[in-house]
């Protein structure tokens, strides 16, 4: 069942860098869990700008069903040093570690 999220709700923006391209990472919380995500691609109205998007609506869906950001982030492609293969992946290593934190648990993490 998906998780009915507040309509208004605070949301923090990263920039986030993957294959010298910038992306604009946006998410927002329900409690102390990232529920929601929004993905920008390095230049607005490209089609990786439309699929970055489109990542952060499915990142969304599944947080919002109970999965996991730890089980996502595990579930991704890498490379054989670790590194995420994909977006995804490089998202996902980004939020993982600010899941579960508190408003002032998150400021001091920055």
């Amino acid at each position: 069942m998906r998780e009915r999220l507040p309509n208004r709700r605070e949301s923090r923006t990263l920039g986030l860098w993957h294959q010298r391209e910038r992306y604009h990472v946006s998410y927002s919380r329900n409690g102390t869990r990232i529920a929601e995500v929004f993905l920008h691609g390095p230049k607005a109205g490209s089609a990786l700008d439309a699929i970055a998007f489109d990542i952060g609506v499915a990142l969304s869906l599944a947080l919002q069903s109970g999965t996991d950001i730890c089980d996502l982030r595990k579930s991704v492609s890498r490379l054989e040093d670790g590194q995420p293969a994909s977006i995804v992946g490089a998202v996902l290593d980004r939020l993982a570690p600010l899941d579960n934190l508190t408003p002032l648990e998150e400021l001091a993490h920055d």
